[in-house]
């Protein structure tokens, strides 16, 4: 298996509401002299995703990077009037998202670009300006694209947490207004000894039940992302079966 470190985001130069596959694209880059399709995923306007070459494989997608990258190709990048724009369909966004974490989960991969972030630095200033790309291409922010799905999904994760553990307070209050009670009861206090022996282990029991709520968290953000079919899970990277 080849070292991969980067993961290279690509449009395919298609007005927007044309729909294209990946056999779509290995027949046009066939033609343009390719040994087959460049890149190793495409994601169609429905949020498919679907196979191109295989990621063992050396991609053809962005000179200088293509031995150490796996390159993904979104259908679109083009307006009506054939101009560079950012055309993802909310699926392609959700699914470009996915794809991108559980690759770099798999693979260990901390660097991830737009075909246009390749171009030279011009200034030699570390920055890759506007005026310095050789091409528009992916048409958007890919840095910017990740940066505010992390924060978007640590929001999400503390709106399902929060009220967990708030739930959790609660619960521990009334222990502790139980045994309080008990306490100043001291007629009862035989009576509810076993009763306080039981509670004892109350805050482990919290504790326990906040991780379970956790993994319900994940699990229920899985299956907000399943609800469209053939849209791979956010934590279990797959292809749509016809793409197998």
């Amino acid at each position: 298996m080849r070292k991969i470190d980067s993961i290279i985001v690509h449009c395919s130069a298609t007005k927007a509401g044309q729909d294209f596959t990946a056999a779509d694209i290995d027949r046009w880059h066939r033609e343009r002299g390719f040994n087959g399709i460049g890149y190793h995923y495409v994601i169609r306007l429905d949020g498919r995703l679907e196979k191109g070459r295989d990621v063992s494989l050396i991609g053809a997608h962005c000179k200088g990077w293509n031995e150490r990258s796996i390159g993904i190709c979104y259908v679109g990048g083009l307006n009506e009037n054939g101009q560079p724009a950012d055309t993802r369909t909310n699926a392609q966004k959700r699914v470009l998202y996915q794809v991108i974490m559980d690759l770099q989960r798999e693979y260990g991969i901390l660097q991830v670009l737009g075909h246009r972030d390749t171009s030279p630095d011009l200034n030699g200033d570390g920055v890759i300006e506007p005026y310095e790309y050789m091409k528009a291409c992916p048409c958007f922010d890919v840095r910017e694209f990740m940066k505010s799905g992390r924060e978007l999904l640590f929001i999400l994760l503390l709106a399902f947490i929060i009220p967990v553990l708030f739930s959790g307070c609660r619960c521990k209050k009334e222990m502790l207004n139980r045994n309080s009670k008990i306490e100043m009861d001291s007629s009862s206090l035989s009576r509810y000894s076993n009763e306080i022996l039981r509670d004892s282990s109350f805050e482990e029991k919290i504790s326990e039940k906040t991780e379970e709520c956790i993994e319900y968290v994940f699990l229920m953000t899985k299956k907000r992302f399943d609800k469209r079919k053939n849209i791979p899970c956010l934590f279990d990277f797959r292809c749509s079966k016809g793409d197998k």
